[in-house]
C-alpha cells in the first residue's frame, strides 16, 4: 500500500511503502529548505537551507515534522546558521570540520517528545568516550589474518550484502537487508570493502562519498559475532582510507553507537577524534540509539 506523507498542512504526497525517504524542497518568499523525510528513524532531515534566515521557514520545516508524527529534526547549518537554529530551540549536537567551503557543519537538533530528547544511557556513553580519549590507541594496524580474503565489493555481493545485513542487524537506519536498496547504493557511487572467510562475508563497511565538500562518511560497519577479536573491522576501514586518500578526499567521519566500546575503538586506534554526540539519532539493532560523531581531517 502507497504511504501518505504531509507536505505541508494543505498538501500531502504518497509514496511507494519501499521507499523508506523522501526528499522535497520547501520555500517560502524569501527561503528555501532541502529537506528529507527519514520513515525509518522517525526524523527529519534538514540537508540545507538557502535564503534569509527567517523564522517562517524554521516554523514551516517544524511544521512538516509535527505532522508526519516524527520525533526529532536534525539540521546541517553553516557557521553563519547555527546560531539562528539555536535561538529557535535546536541544540548543537557535533561539528563535522571541512565539510563546507565557508568551513564546519554544525549538526543541530529539535526534538519533538521528551522521550526521543532524553537519552538514559548519557553517562555510560560519556564514560566509555573519555576512557578512550585518555588512552593511546595510535600504532601499526594489524594484517589481515591468514585464511581472510578481503576485496571491493561489486554488483555480484548485492545479495549477499544484503543477507549478511539482515543476519546481524534486526532492525538497522537503512534498508540494508534490501538487495535493491545495496544496488542502488552502489549505483550512487558507494564504495564497499568486504572481508570473506572460506567464501563467505564475515566483515562489510561502506564509503559514502559526497564529491563536492570531499567529505566520505565511513559507514555500514559489520562483523560476523563468531570472527570477533581479529579487528577485521579496523582492516576493512584502513583498507578503506587508503582508497579516499587516492581519490584525494579531506575528510572522514563515522557516526558510531555510542554504547559499544569496540566500534568507538576501532576508530580511536585509526586516528579518528570525538566531535559530538546525536542524541536518539536512529533506529539500530533493537530502538533508537546515541550516535558518537567521530572524525578524522586527512
Amino acid at each position: 500500500m502507497p504511504r501518505t506523507l504531509f507536505l505541508n498542512s494543505s498538501q500531502t504526497v504518497e509514496i511507494p511503502d519501499e521507499e523508506k525517504t523522501y526528499l522535497f524542497t520547501l520555500g517560502t518568499e524569501n527561503a528555501q529548505a532541502e529537506l528529507l523525510i527519514d520513515i525509518i528513524n522517525k526524523r527529519l532531515r534538514v540537508l540545507k537551507i538557502m535564503g534569509n534566515k527567517e523564522e517562517s521557514i524554521l516554523e514551516k520545516i517544524y511544521e512538516v515534522a509535527k505532522l508526519n508524527k516524527l520525533g526529532k529534526i536534525w539540521a546541517v547549518a553553516t557557521i553563519d546558521q547555527w546560531e539562528w537554529f539555536f535561538k529557535w530551540g535546536y541544540i548543537l549536537e557535533g561539528i563535522l570540520p571541512r565539510y563546507f567551503n565557508s568551513g564546519s557543519a554544525y549538526y543541530m537538533a529539535y526534538f519533538l517528545s521528551s522521550e526521543r530528547r532524553i537519552s538514559t544511557l548519557i553517562d555510560e556513553e560519556e564514560r566509555l568516550i573519555n576512557n578512550l580519549k585518555k588512552q593511546n590507541l595510535a600504532g601499526k594496524l594489524p594484517a589481515l589474518p591468514e585464511g581472510y580474503e578481503m576485496r571491493l565489493g561489486n554488483f555480484e555481493d548485492v545479495e549477499e550484502l544484503a543477507k549478511f545485513y539482515d543476519e546481524i542487524f534486526p532492525t538497522y537506519p537503512t534498508p540494508m537487508h534490501d538487495p535493491k536498496y545495496v544496488k542502488k547504493m552502489m549505483n550512487n557511487k558507494v564504495i564497499f570493502n568486504i572481508i570473506f572467510w572460506k567464501g563467505k562475508i564475515v566483515t562489510a563497511a561502506s564509503a559514502d562519498i559526497e564529491e563536492a565538500s570531499k567529505t566520505v562518511e565511513m559507514t555500514d560497519i559489520a562483523c560476523s559475532p563468531e570472527h570477533r577479536g581479529k579487528q577485521l573491522p579496523v582492516i576493512a576501514i584502513n583498507s578503506l582510507e587508503k582508497k579516499m586518500k587516492q581519490l584525494k578526499m579531506k575528510t572522514l567521519y563515522t557516526l558510531a553507537r555510542a554504547k559499544l566500546p569496540g566500534i568507538n575503538k576501532a576508530f580511536y586506534r585509526l586516528g579518528y577524534s570525538y566531535y559530538g554526540r546525536l542524541i536518539n539519532n536512529c533506529d539500530i539493532f533493537d530502538g533508537y540509539e546515541d550516535m558518537n560523531l567521530l572524525v578524522k581531517v586527512l
